[in-house]
Parts: structure tokens; C-alpha cells; sequence
């Protein structure tokens, strides 16, 4: 594939944005969701949290803390049997500890801020303003750092809003991509 339109949730917007830094001719445009630029003291505190969760709790103890800060409460409350069989199955197939431990310490170094402003394709920012792992305020300061970026904060989802709230999430998203591919098209470029 010569180049994408790249849809990045979380550590995926992250290396989204490594992508369209590094290799902006194969990015068509981008959306990094519930993404960030840099970690900074909540991140790293809620990082921490997570980490001994998995040295001092192992991994069930791991992937149920995880799913308090991915959804909101009354998410949780009203799907529970959905959330008890996806936690069976990443418990099953989950990696060694030293795996997910080295994950966590990627995303606490990753930081390409002092890049952003060179980042030149079509970018959306996603969020949701019930997000605990990336709260808005990540969102807004990615969105502000790359030029000519959306933003789009929804009203609830959880750091997982795509699964939880996925009409007005792929609504924004959809928007986006229309949006690009009008910008784009060959009857785009014709003059008047």
C-alpha cells in the first residue's frame, strides 16, 4: 500500500504520528483518538498505578484495573457480561509481564512534540471528555501543536470511546475523512 488514511487510537496515535513525521508521503491524512503528545505528571502517576497493578497483582489484577480507567462507570454498570468475556479473553492471551512492562515504558519516554509543528497532513484530534487515560487536555495541546489539526471532543465515551460510543465517534471521524477526500479530489484541484 503506497499511502494510507491512518485511523490511530491511543498508543496507536502515537506511532500515527511518528508515521506521518517520519514518512509523510505514505499518510494520506491522520486521526489520532484518545492519543498524546508527551506524558506529564497524571500520565506518569496513572502509569505507575498500572504497573504495580501488574508486578504486585499479576495480570487480572492488570486488565481490571485497566478497565475502570478505559470506561466510564455507567458503561461498565450497563455492560458487564461484554466486559467480563473481553477481560477472559485478553487474560488469555495475555503476553509476558516484562512485555507489557516495556510497553509502559515506551509511552511514558514517547515525546515527538518538538516535531509536531512540521507535521503537514490532514490531522484530526479525537477525545472524550470522560477520558482518564488521555483527559482532554492532551488532546487539546496535540490538536494545538499540529497546524491546521480538528479537534473533536465528545460529550462521553471513556478512553475506549470508540467501542463505547462508536456512532458519534465514527461520526467525527467520518466527517473528517469526507472531508479530506473533498479536499483531495481531482475536481478539488480544477480551477474556476
Amino acid at each position: 500500500m503506497e499511502r494510507a488514511h491512518l485511523v490511530g487510537h491511543s498508543t496507536g496515535g502515537c506511532i500515527g504520528q511518528v508515521l506521518a513525521l517520519d514518512h509523510p508521503h505514505r499518510v494520506a491524512s491522520l486521526v489520532a483518538s484518545s492519543s498524546w503528545a508527551a506524558a506529564d505528571d497524571y500520565f506518569r502517576r496513572l502509569f505507575e498505578v498500572r504497573r504495580r497493578a501488574l508486578e504486585e497483582g499479576g495480570p487480572t489484577t492488570y486488565v481490571r484495573c485497566g478497565t475502570l480507567f478505559q470506561y466510564s462507570p455507567e458503561w461498565i454498570a450497563a455492560h458487564m457480561p461484554e466486559i467480563e468475556a473481553a477481560e477472559r479473553a485478553t487474560l488469555a492471551a495475555f503476553p509476558p509481564a516484562e512485555i507489557v512492562l516495556s510497553k509502559i515504558e515506551a509511552i511514558l519516554r514517547f515525546d515527538r512534540t518538538a516535531d509536531l509543528p512540521r507535521l503537514r497532513v490532514p490531522t484530526l484530534v479525537n477525545a472524550a471528555v470522560d477520558d482518564l487515560i488521555c483527559p482532554p487536555y492532551f488532546s487539546r495541546a496535540l490538536a494545538a501543536a499540529i497546524p491546521g489539526a480538528q479537534l473533536g471532543i465528545l460529550p462521553q465515551g471513556g478512553h475506549f470511546c470508540p467501542r463505547s460510543h462508536p456512532q458519534p465517534y465514527f461520526r467525527n471521524v467520518g466527517a473528517f475523512l469526507d472531508g479530506v477526500a473533498q479536499q483531495t479530489s481531482p475536481a478539488s484541484r480544477r480551477p474556476n
